[in-house]
């Protein structure tokens, strides 16, 4: 009966939200109304644009290698993305069309 009881509120924390005043819920899920997660996001912000922008000297002064440090430089990073100033046009790997966008959303949320 214990048993079934504590299987019965594992149940209901899990459908209703038992875990919304942890810190740390885990990963950020996609909202329904086309919002990008940071899952989504960060390992395109690694590719792209981590290598130059992170550490103790980031070009431009533009620290990009936390979530947090990342939404600091976001109305800056939508333009330079979207106007495909970033990453410069001498860097090998380069996103493509929906990465841009992907990113864009999310520096946007």
């Amino acid at each position: 009966m214990h048993l079934v009881l504590m299987s019965a509120a594992v149940l209901v924390l899990a459908f209703c939200g038992g875990d919304k005043g942890k810190s740390d819920s885990g990963p950020t899920p996609p909202s329904r109304t086309g919002q990008i997660s940071d899952e989504e996001a960060l390992p395109l912000l690694t590719t792209y644009c981590v290598g130059c922008h992170s550490g103790d000297a980031p070009k431009a002064g533009v620290k990009l290698d936390t979530t947090i440090d990342a939404k600091r430089f976001s109305t800056r990073s939508v333009e330079v993305l979207d106007a495909k100033e970033m990453p410069p046009s001498r860097a090998r790997n380069q996103p493509s069309d929906d990465e841009r966008t992907k990113l864009s959303k999310w520096f946007k949320d």
